[in-house]
């Protein structure tokens, strides 16, 4: 059994000028207290496995693509909220294109709560029957 991640990536070039030669590379990761910050979060040095690629996006514009992630369960650190065990997945990303420094961002994924598009997601219980869930969300780390 896997962790999987299937979604759509939509970067926005808010540069004066296209963007060319994009790639996206990313995973999936658990977050967790007892793992080192190095290991959740993407930063300038973290590599990454490719996932995707994209010729250009002009200035203004916007691209989108899709990608799947797979964190097998093995790999997945739960936490424990009582009789409950939680999961915590983060999708790590770095978008790099010709003549630009390497962009990163962390994405805490989870259910979708409320109703606004900044509310917070909810972890997975993974002390629950297996399931598949279509209404995730993601919230991006600072």
């Amino acid at each position: 059994m896997n962790a999987a991640l299937t979604c759509a990536i939509t970067l926005r070039n808010r540069t004066g000028k296209e963007l060319r030669g994009l790639t996206i590379s990313g995973d999936l990761v658990t977050a967790h207290g007892k793992v080192p910050i190095a290991e959740q979060l993407c930063e300038a040095a973290t590599q990454l496995p490719r996932v995707a690629d994209m010729d250009a996006i002009s200035a203004g514009q916007a691209g989108m693509t899709n990608a799947n992630f797979i964190l097998p369960v093995s790999q997945v650190r739960t936490i424990a909220q009582g009789k409950a065990r939680l999961y915590v997945p983060l999708l790590r990303l770095r978008i790099e294109a010709d003549g630009m420094d390497a962009v990163t961002q962390t994405f805490v994924i989870g259910m979708k709560a409320g109703g606004t598009a900044n509310a917070r997601v909810q972890p997975f219980r993974l002390d629950e029957m297996p399931q598949t869930y279509t209404q995730i969300g993601s919230r991006p780390l600072d």
